[in-house]
């Protein structure tokens, strides 16, 4: 019930978003923006909001959350998309009141811009809390992919946007990409061959971590293919 109601939320903001401001594409794009990436996009997004849930629950109940690796990326996930929406919701807010009509660079900051800057505040936070090597390596290149996030997003403020975006997408992220992908593979085969006995919210954050990168996947052979 609560998941249900959390990617419901998710669609509705996006529906609201998408219909304030609809983008021009062809068919073909929309189509894949829709039915592929709006998919994707609810079960993760929807599921990352419901991590926030389960933190406020736990912590009101004075629980320790997030504990094991999986949690963190749970909660991490969650708290990314909350603060991106409030972001987002303040420059819409604040944009209504001035009168504004293009606000299309503001966006894209505000959009990448804060949820970058949680993302590597709880990186941090996760490194010093967890005691594991291998997963705090994990998180050390989680890190250095959010501080690349966080750099282009300055840089697109800066006016540099269209080379800084190119780079980005399809330099940077496959390298670090597949860096990111390949010790999280690890660590999580690790952890399965030793039959280490971690809870579900533990393996809810895997799953949900596996469903992102897929989603990432999509997004890249969709810039190729779509430009998008």
């Amino acid at each position: 019930m609560v998941w249900m109601t959390c990617v419901a939320v998710h669609f509705a903001m996006e529906s609201t978003f998408q219909a304030l401001f609809p983008a021009q594409m062809t068919a073909e794009e929309s189509f894949f923006r829709k039915a592929v990436l709006g998919l994707a996009g609810g079960v993760y997004y929807g599921t990352a909001l419901a991590g926030v849930v389960l933190l406020a629950v736990r912590r009101l109940a004075r629980q320790a959350f997030p504990v094991h690796p999986g949690e963190f990326l749970w909660v991490v996930g969650g708290l990314s998309y909350l603060f991106r929406w409030i972001g987002i919701s303040i420059v819409l807010i604040v944009w209504w009141i001035l009168e504004a009509h293009d606000f299309s660079t503001t966006w894209v900051v505000v959009n990448n811009l804060p949820p970058e800057l949680l993302r590597i505040a709880l990186c941090c936070w996760a490194i010093v809390r967890l005691t594991d090597i291998l997963w705090r390596s994990w998180w050390g290149l989680y890190l250095a992919c959010c501080v690349l996030g966080t750099c282009t997003a300055l840089v697109v403020w800066s006016g540099l946007g269209s080379y800084a975006v190119n780079y980005y997408w399809y330099r940077l992220v496959p390298v670090v990409g597949a860096a990111i992908a390949t010790v999280f593979l690890a660590a999580v085969l690790r952890d399965w061959k030793r039959r280490r006995h971690y809870p579900w919210t533990h393996w809810a954050g895997i799953a949900l971590a596996v469903w992102r990168f897929s989603e990432i996947g999509i997004l890249l052979l969709a810039r190729f293919h779509y430009g998008i």
